[in-house]
């Protein structure tokens, strides 16, 4: 290969892409905590992003479009006000750098590795729920996915169990009422 098409592909001048992939999780902070405290390129982009699933609801009024359309409105805010938050967090931490934020819609593991590829990331951080056994099983794991199917790396921000017992605990136990 000649010299000038390897100076092309890896070309120290344009910006390092890195993915950024949160969602209402227990993890984002964490995941904001390593992207503030890991040493980056000088010219490196974040690229932060929300993936809203479709509202398929299993319910009597989910065949009623404004009742869908109301679901899908308060998705939409709530992502929004995390997206919000992560930027404002990030830019405190990384001024230097240029934080961009997106909502997209799809399945999660499948969209966010498609906005890898279309963004050029050199990384994706992504958190895991930890969940484990029947519950992966059923819901599946959407880090899992993405590191098996991923363009590039992929840092996984993994809850430690003290804190996921943490937030277990501060939960309130389901009452059992029996006749």
């Amino acid at each position: 290969m000649p010299h000038s098409q390897t100076d092309k592909i890896f070309d120290q001048d344009a910006p390092c892409k890195i993915l950024i992939a949160v969602d209402d999780s227990d993890a984002v902070p964490l995941i904001v905590e390593f992207v503030a405290k890991y040493n980056w390129k000088e010219n490196t982009e974040f690229h932060v992003i929300n993936v809203m699933s479709s509202v398929l609801l299993d319910h009597p009024m989910a065949s009623y479009p404004l009742f869908i359309e109301t679901i899908e409105k308060d998705m939409k805010e709530l992502a929004e006000k995390l997206l919000l938050k992560v930027m404002i967090e990030l830019q405190q931490s990384l001024p230097e750098h240029k934080i961009f934020a997106n909502i997209t819609e799809g399945q999660a593991a499948e969209t966010i590795i498609e906005e890898a590829e279309a963004i050029g990331a050199k990384m994706i951080v992504i958190g895991s729920h930890g969940k484990t056994g029947f519950k992966r099983f059923l819901l599946g794991s959407v880090s899992g996915a993405v590191v098996s199917h991923a363009p590039c790396d992929v840092m996984v921000i993994r809850i430690p169990k003290a804190i996921t017992q943490e937030i277990k605990d501060k939960q309130p136990a389901a009452a059992i009422t029996r006749k």
